[in-house]
């Protein structure tokens, strides 16, 4: 049994697996429970990567080998054809420039060191952490007094929010499957203008719908100018999630012209891009930076932003 399973068995589930990936990548995505799971474990570089191993796992069946090369073909050319998300329009001249860190930091007790290498390093304006629940007055109080001039925010759902300036919660939602999201006004001090922040983390199990919560949390951004909605949101940019998402906001880690790319997760795999800057249409990213730092799973990003 275990000869067969090695010989016959798991390399024609793994062929028909990925060909079911294929397919579903191709057509409905993850706009069902039922096909979100495929959709979710065939990321492009994924699929990319299965179909010269099953050929050659295969290459004594002159069937499935042929398979395997077809789904290669079908593959790759899908992969080409698909349309590539311009860069984002430049910033008008002497635009100021905020800068947002965004990072998953997997609940650890207490801030970890890199964050604040990398604010020593990018000096943003804005930092929000998710699965950061683990915080107490104590780490928070430090952070100020490490910090002077910020405000700082331990939101319900694991959020952190940290602002050069000051800030005010308008609104928090409670949504399915331990999902959150808030709706914060920034002021920063150079700016008499205020900003609008939404910060959102949804749960990340695969099969649970997402298109209800991400419209929620979409009209509770509105259409209001000046607005960043920034979180793990476990959904993948080219999700049927975001779908009316991608006309009306631009996106920091696709838009940017010197984007290191869009995929955060996992340990630096270019696989899922699951955590999210959106900003909305008078607003435009310049500039974005991410890394990955062990053993985090999520990458970090800082993206700057500037006014049209």
């Amino acid at each position: 049994m275990i000869r067969w399973l090695a010989r016959k068995g798991i390399p024609t589930g793994l062929l028909l697996l990925t060909a079911t990936c294929l397919l579903i990548r191709l057509t409905v995505r993850d706009a069902y429970v039922w096909s979100a799971v495929f959709f979710y474990i065939g990321p492009w570089p994924l699929l990319l990567t299965a179909w010269p191993v099953l050929w050659a796992w295969n290459r004594k069946s002159r069937v499935k080998a042929g398979l395997a090369l077809a789904g290669l073909a079908v593959t790759l050319t899908a992969f080409l054809l698909t349309p590539r998300p311009s860069p984002a329009p430049a910033a008008a001249p002497g635009s100021p420039v905020r800068k947002v860190l965004f990072w998953n930091i997997g609940h650890p007790t207490g801030i970890p060191e890199k964050v604040h290498q990398l604010m020593a390093a990018h000096q943003p304006d804005l930092v929000v952490l998710a699965e950061a629940e683990k915080q107490t007055v104590a780490i928070l109080d430090a952070f100020l007094q490490r910090y002077p001039g910020w405000r700082i925010f331990s939101l319900k759902g694991g959020l952190l929010v940290a602002v050069k300036g000051t800030a005010r919660v308008e609104e928090s939602l409670e949504l399915p499957s331990r999902s959150r999201a808030h709706r914060l006004t920034l002021r920063f001090p150079d700016d008499p203008e205020p900003w609008n922040l939404i910060a959102a983390d949804l749960g990340p199990w695969p099969p649970t719908p997402r298109l209800t919560r991400t419209e929620r949390i979409r009209d509770l951004a509105g259409t209001r100018p000046r607005t960043l909605i920034v979180g793990d949101f476990n959904t993948p940019y080219d999700s049927t999630a975001f779908d009316s998402w991608r006309p009306t906001f631009r996106h920091g880690l696709t838009h940017a012209p010197d984007s290191p790319g869009a995929a955060t997760w996992p340990l630096g795999l270019p696989l899922l891009s699951i955590d999210h800057v959106w900003m909305s249409l008078d607003l435009t990213p310049t500039h974005a930076a991410k890394g990955t730092v062990l053993p985090f799973d999520h990458a970090w990003q800082v993206i700057s932003v500037g006014f049209l």
